[in-house]
Formats: C-alpha cells, sequence, structure tokens
C-alpha cells in the first residue's frame, strides 16, 4: 500500500509503498540533501501516528504488568481475615524502642527476610531462624486462613523479639544445650514490645511460660479485631488432624491419631519446624490456664494432656 513520505525541511512528498528499503532513493529529499550537504530523510506521517499508538499501547501494557506483579508479590504477605499485611505491619515494628537500635541502617531501618505460609484454618505459629541476628534473620510463619488479625500481629511480634534477642536468655536458640529460648529477658521484651505498639500492658513476672503469656497478648488484641468478613458458617472446614512428618515413622503418627481422638481436643496439628499444637474443647484448660497446648515432641503432649482439667481460662 502506497503512502505519502514527506520531507522535513521542504514539505513536499511522494508516494511510495509503506515498507521502504533503507537504501531506496524515495526515502531521501536530493534538493534538501544537496543544500544541507547531508542525506535529508523523508518520514512518513501515518507510519509515525501508528507507531505512537503503537508505543502508548506498549507503555500501558508494561505498567499494568508493573503493578499486577507489584500487587502479586504485595499479596504473598498478605493474610488473615480481615487480611493483615505483615511486611507492613513488621515495617513498623523494627521501629519500636523496645528493640533498641538492632534493627537501625544509616539510613532507615533494615527489615529481616518474611516468609508467610498459609494454612485453611485459624491456627498460626511462627520460626526465626538466626535468632539474635536481627536484619539477617529469617522469619517464616504460618498463618490460617480465617486468623484474626490479633493472631497474626502476635506471632510476628514473638518472632521479631527472637531476631532482636542479644543473649541466650533473652532467646537466642542454642538448639542442644537445653537452653530455654523464652528467657525471662525475652518475655520482658515481648511485654514491652506489645505495650509499645499495641498498648497491650502485662506485666510477664506472673506468667511461668512463655505459651500463656503469648495467648493472654493475643486475648487482648482480640478485644480490638474487626469483625471477620467472611461469616464462620460459610468458611470450609478442614480435617480433624494434620501430621507432617515421614510415612515410615508408624510410632509417631499412631500417638498422633490417639491425641486427635481425645474428646477434650478440637483439633491438632504438627510441623517439622513448629512442634505439635492442640486446640482444646470449651471448658477445658492447661495447666497454665491456656485453651491450647504447644510440644516440641508427641511424648510431651501427652503428658500436657494429662495435666488438663475443666475450666474457663483467666
Amino acid at each position: 500500500m502506497n503512502r505519502l513520505w514527506v520531507c522535513p525541511n521542504c514539505a513536499k512528498g511522494v508516494r511510495a509503498p509503506g515498507r521502504l528499503r533503507k537504501n531506496d532513493v524515495r526515502r531521501f529529499c536530493y534538493p534538501c540533501s544537496q543544500g544541507k550537504g547531508v542525506l535529508v530523510e523523508r518520514v512518513c506521517p501515518a507510519l509515525e501516528r501508528k507507531r505512537s499508538v503503537a508505543a502508548d499501547r506498549a507503555k500501558k501494557k508494561a505498567k499494568r504488568k508493573r503493578e499486577k506483579t507489584k500487587a502479586k508479590a504485595k499479596m504473598q504477605y498478605v493474610v488473615g481475615d480481615p487480611p493483615v499485611d505483615c511486611m507492613e505491619e513488621m515495617k513498623r515494628l523494627v521501629r519500636l524502642k523496645a528493640f533498641g537500635r538492632k534493627f537501625k541502617a544509616p539510613r532507615g531501618w533494615y527489615v529481616p527476610k518474611l516468609e508467610v505460609r498459609r494454612r485453611d484454618d485459624n491456627y498460626s505459629s511462627g520460626v526465626c531462624f538466626g535468632s539474635g541476628s536481627g536484619r539477617f534473620a529469617r522469619i517464616v510463619i504460618t498463618c490460617g486462613r480465617w486468623q484474626p488479625p490479633s493472631g497474626v500481629k502476635a506471632v510476628l511480634l514473638h518472632e521479631l523479639c527472637h531476631a532482636a534477642a542479644t543473649s541466650t536468655s533473652n532467646g537466642l536458640l542454642r538448639m542442644g544445650r537445653g537452653e530455654d529460648p523464652h528467657g525471662q529477658e525475652f518475655k520482658l521484651r515481648f511485654a514491652e514490645a506489645a505495650a509499645e505498639a499495641y498498648g497491650v500492658d502485662i506485666a510477664p513476672c506472673q506468667f511461668t511460660r512463655m505459651e500463656a503469656l503469648h495467648h493472654e497478648v493475643k486475648t487482648r488484641l482480640a478485644k480490638s479485631d474487626p469483625p471477620p468478613t467472611i461469616p464462620p458458617e460459610k468458611r470450609k472446614r478442614r480435617a480433624r488432624s494434620v501430621f507432617m512428618t515421614h510415612a515410615n515413622n508408624h510410632t509417631g503418627l499412631l500417638g498422633f491419631n490417639a491425641i486427635a481422638a481425645d474428646p477434650r481436643v478440637v483439633e491438632v496439628t504438627g510441623e517439622k519446624e513448629g512442634g505439635y499444637w492442640a486446640d482444646l474443647e470449651p471448658g477445658y484448660i492447661s495447666y497454665d490456664g491456656c485453651t491450647q497446648l504447644h510440644e516440641w515432641t508427641v511424648t510431651d503432649m501427652k503428658a500436657a494432656l494429662d495435666r488438663v482439667e475443666k475450666g474457663e481460662p483467666e
């Protein structure tokens, strides 16, 4: 198809195909070229308009792709019901005075590497790799699809306290040495950070176990939780128990199923890194006044289940 090729200097044009060779004589205006001493190339206004429209379309498409990629990267840290952006929450928490200058950078603040995993229930847990290493730590939290914001914030604050630990008693876990990763200093730091971040004023000295202190912080935070976006009757139910271990571990599997079959247990879950958790039926509490049990082995979970008694949480 022939198009009009116009000289940008004299505005005179010739008819030529839309796709011209680079050395085609019709591509150049020779009178203007003789006057300037260099070749003056003609342009096709129709093709220029077409290229401009295509370039604008490509820019908009690239922008939509960047926004989609950015939104997808942000959504990997959003969990809970109503949803909580764990990365934004962590960026706010690292500035707390309770952590000192553990995450302070020359310009701004360091944020530990975060990985958020999801489940199909309202159970949450977490683990911090590299306790006490500050910005070099890696935090992995597992949150349920229906987990309220209080549970997500409590477990995130708990693992940040591990990342900001400065001594063994303050949360630096040394595996195989029998040292408590939740010492008194860790409890004080956790309570101080909870008071500064969420206004939860708790005296940690009245709690002998970290699970009870964690549960108390989560319970108080739950009072300010907004209502869930999806009502409980429309949520999908999951299996009664999940045993995440090797299939050949028949002894652990039998013990795990025995705990799951206990009438006082609503649900029991096991993870390779987070230990074992059991949610108790309403009207039952553990020996430290909680409605949830957490142990590192199936044997310890059985022993803790033997000490469960009737009552209401404090």
